[in-house]
C-alpha cells in the first residue's frame, strides 16, 4: 500500500500518509474518486486516495487491502458524504457486506 488513510476529520477531510514517500497531508472529500465503469458510471468498489502533497494516487478496493479497517472506514465515509441522508449503520452495513462478497465472508469489519 502506498497512499492511505489514517484519519478521518469532523470537516469531512481526511488524512492520508504516503509510505513510499513518507510525506502525508490532508485532503477533502471531492478529492477522493471513484473510478468509472466502462458504462460511465461509478466503480463503487474502488477509490482512488490523492496524495495531496505529490500528487500520487493510490487505488482501494472495499475489502481494504492490508488495511481493511481504515480503507473500509474511507469508503463508508465517502458514501456517506455523498449521501448525507443515509444512516452511518446503513452505509457501515452496505460496505461490510459488499467486503464479504468480494473477499470473502468475515472480511467486512468496518463499523
Amino acid at each position: 500500500m502506498s497512499i492511505r488513510p489514517i484519519k478521518f476529520n469532523a470537516d469531512g477531510s481526511v488524512e492520508v500518509w504516503d509510505d513510499d514517500r513518507q510525506h502525508g497531508g490532508t485532503i477533502q472529500p471531492a478529492s477522493i474518486l471513484y473510478p468509472k465503469n466502462s458504462d460511465g458510471t461509478d466503480d463503487e468498489s474502488l477509490l482512488i486516495l490523492p496524495c495531496p502533497v505529490c500528487g500520487g494516487c493510490t487505488v482501494h478496493p472495499i475489502g481494504g487491502g492490508c488495511d481493511p479497517e481504515n480503507v473500509q472506514r474511507l469508503h463508508a465515509h465517502i458514501r456517506k458524504i455523498r449521501n448525507p441522508t443515509r444512516k452511518w449503520a446503513d452505509v457501515t452495513a452496505e460496505v461490510r457486506a459488499k467486503a464479504d462478497q468480494m473477499d470473502g465472508p468475515g472480511r467486512g469489519r468496518v463499523k
